[in-house]
């Protein structure tokens, strides 16, 4: 298995509240700035990562919208909660 399978695996099966957390986190780092600004800082980050780790952005996409599910699991509803709220 290549290191992009493994991790693409591991994506799959993240601990929710801890990706969670850590959008949070990354949320708050970004709060203050424009919204065009912060589309654009969380796609580069994004697409670095992913590159940087070796999965196709296309399959991180994909997992992402499976572990964060629509409607929202219960684990990202305070993200959504938390955007409503205070990213303008």
């Amino acid at each position: 298995m290549s290191r992009a399978d493994d991790l693409r695996n591991r994506m799959a099966l993240a601990d929710r509240k801890v990706v969670s957390r850590a959008t949070m986190q990354a949320l708050s780092a970004i709060q203050f700035y424009p919204p065009h600004v912060q589309v654009l800082a969380l796609g580069v980050l994004f697409m670095a990562m992913a590159r940087h780790h070796g999965v196709r952005t296309h399959d991180a996409l994909l997992i992402t919208d499976n572990v964060a599910g629509n409607p929202p699991a219960p684990e990202f509803r305070a993200v959504n909660g938390y955007m409503k709220g205070y990213i303008r």
